[in-house]
């Protein structure tokens, strides 16, 4: 009895398959049927129809041209799939230009990954580390090819050490764009200065491991281009003239385009820090915030400390561009990507 109504319900299985498969043969022999009619009209070729070429033939070819066209219309509307898919079928030319507009916005999308570091970071959290509208620079490889080729020092474009000045009235009176670079002693300012001119012989930055090395407003100048300064750090053995020195300085400086505000990403934002934020709201002058250090922070601290700063920036700042920046001065990750953005925001990108 046990085998008799085995077999009862795989008979009865089969043939509710075959009759599901039978209307899915019926509907695309009805839809390959106008095709080749079509085709006829246009070619005068004549195509074996599915009920010429057999039933169980047709049926199994119907089967299978079901589960493509299936999986056809899985994929999200828009993707350039689909959109390829749009333009064979129908030789729309609107297709075919937002499929090479999809291209275009895909292979985009696809390098900025390479290009910022802070996107390796993405794939271990469950939201966007940065919005959509808080990423306001995204170069394309030429650009920052471009931007690279501004810190290779040449006979027409010579990189080199300007002067050091104690007070603003004692810096270089030039009319260029001009850059700081700003935050706490030992947070990499020298360090981060000297990796971006690695490839000028000749050219000495001072670097230390004690905080507080640099007593003065170093200036370099970038052939024609820009200037760049270092300035003194803050916080701990930070100059007597800090103050006088530093907010002299970004307050009479009337070709200053950024300020660079240095923060390490190993130990995040300190209340020094917080300090420099409001004085640069303060002084409302546009500025920019980089993690240095990149190297020597683990995953868990680089996600914590980023995402620390862009919340910081999103609801206590209104100067600061809210997209932050990676750099390692150690294994150069980021700095391509920094100098695309002091290239663009001096004028030469």
């Amino acid at each position: 009895m046990m085998t008799n109504s085995l077999q009862t319900l795989k008979v009865k299985l089969l043939r509710r398959a075959l009759c599901a498969g039978k209307q899915t043969a019926e509907m695309l022999g009805c839809r390959r049927q106008q095709c080749c009619h079509l085709h006829q009209r246009q070619s005068g070729v004549a195509h074996p129809l599915p009920s010429q070429t057999g039933s169980r033939t047709s049926l199994v070819r119907a089967c299978i041209e079901a589960k493509r066209m299936h999986c056809h219309f899985k994929r999200p509307v828009g993707t350039a799939h689909h959109l390829k898919m749009h333009s064979r079928l129908h030789g729309d030319r609107e297709a075919r230009i937002h499929l090479h507009l999809a291209r275009m916005t895909s292979s985009q999308q696809s390098s900025q990954p390479a290009l910022n570091p802070l996107f390796k970071l993405q794939p271990f959290l469950t939201q966007p580390i940065l919005k959509d509208a808080e990423l306001i620079f995204t170069p394309s490889e030429a650009d920052i090819a471009r931007a690279t080729a501004l810190f290779v020092s040449s006979a027409s474009h010579r990189i080199e050490f300007v002067r050091g000045a104690y007070y603003p009235e004692e810096a270089p009176n030039y009319n260029l764009p001009e850059i700081a670079f700003i935050g706490r002693s030992n947070v990499g300012k020298s360090s981060l200065i000297k990796a971006l001119f690695s490839e000028i012989e000749g050219l000495k930055v001072r670097t230390s491991k004690t905080p507080g090395h640099t007593k003065l407003l170093l200036f370099f100048q970038v052939g024609r281009a820009f200037s760049l300064v270092d300035m003194p750090g803050y916080g701990y053995r930070q100059p007597a003239n800090f103050i006088t020195s530093a907010e002299g300085f970004l307050k009479s400086r009337k070709n200053l385009r950024n300020t660079f505000l240095l923060v390490d990403s190993f130990v995040g934002l300190k209340q020094w820090d917080y300090v420099a934020i409001e004085m640069l709201e303060e002084f409302a002058i546009p500025y920019l915030v980089v993690l240095t250090k990149s190297d020597k922070a683990t995953r868990r601290q680089l996600i914590e400390n980023i995402m620390t700063v862009s919340r910081v920036i999103r609801e206590n700042t209104q100067g600061c561009l809210p997209q932050p920046f990676l750099v390692s001065a150690k294994s150069g990750e980021g700095l391509p990507f920094l100098k695309g953005f002091i290239a663009y925001t001096t004028g030469n990108l």
